[in-house]
């Protein structure tokens, strides 16, 4: 018996928004490219420098410049709205788990 739920749960545990640290520039680039800057602009508040140093120093130069504009406009985010930007991040980011691992 498969149970969807429990899988989605599992995958949600395997790959957190903090293992945005631990992969490779060329890997995040791309996927980058993927998500919608006002999302990854929310997933951002309150993460550690060191993730968003990551990411930003993965994105051009007029690219880090307008994530950081966005995420300047956007001020005090509820944490169940950056949880949700961080989980859609994520779900864009295991679709690339075969480059990943």
């Amino acid at each position: 018996l498969q149970n969807p739920k429990l899988a989605d749960e599992i995958r949600q545990k395997y790959f957190t928004f903090e293992d945005l640290l631990k992969l490779d520039d060329a890997v995040l680039k791309r996927a980058l490219s993927e998500i919608h800057r006002q999302t990854l602009a929310i997933a951002l508040k309150g993460t550690s420098t060191a993730l968003r140093d990551k990411v930003l120093s993965n994105l051009s130069q007029r690219a880090a410049m307008l994530l950081l504009e966005d995420m300047e406009l956007t001020g005090p985010m509820r944490r169940s709205l950056v949880e949700e930007a961080q989980r859609e991040v994520t779900k864009t980011l295991r679709r690339w788990k075969n480059v990943i691992l």
